[in-house]
């Protein structure tokens, strides 16, 4: 629950893949971040695209301050999301790192000035 109102204004993903079984490493995985408020969806970015061999692997995404907001009291939640062509391959993510960055109001309850 978000203590203030504001906005998204970033994100991050970092992981690494490991594990790849098999001839080859699942086909095309496809990852990318998504950020619901009150349960509907807000936002996505972060995406990284074309996993196909072990390794470090992530991507941010900025946005406009302003552009995808919140109120106070409302519920952000980070969902990631994961696509592959089905290979019967699998692979393995782990070391899952995902940052939202916010921007609050910074003038928002400061005394007034006389």
């Amino acid at each position: 629950r978000m203590i203030r109102a504001g906005s998204v204004t970033g994100m991050s993903l970092q992981l690494d893949s490991a594990n790849n079984s098999g001839a080859a490493p699942a086909s095309d995985v496809d990852l990318f971040v998504r950020v619901y408020k009150n349960s509907s969806f807000l936002v996505d970015g972060a995406g990284v695209n074309s996993i196909t061999s072990d390794g470090d692997y992530g991507n941010q995404a900025t946005f406009i301050p302003g552009t995808y907001t919140f109120a106070a009291g409302d519920n952000l939640t980070v969902e990631l999301r994961y696509s592959s062509a089905n290979t019967g391959e699998t692979q393995d993510l782990e070391h899952i790192a995902i940052m939202i960055e916010i921007q609050t109001n910074p003038t928002m309850n400061l005394p007034q000035s006389v």
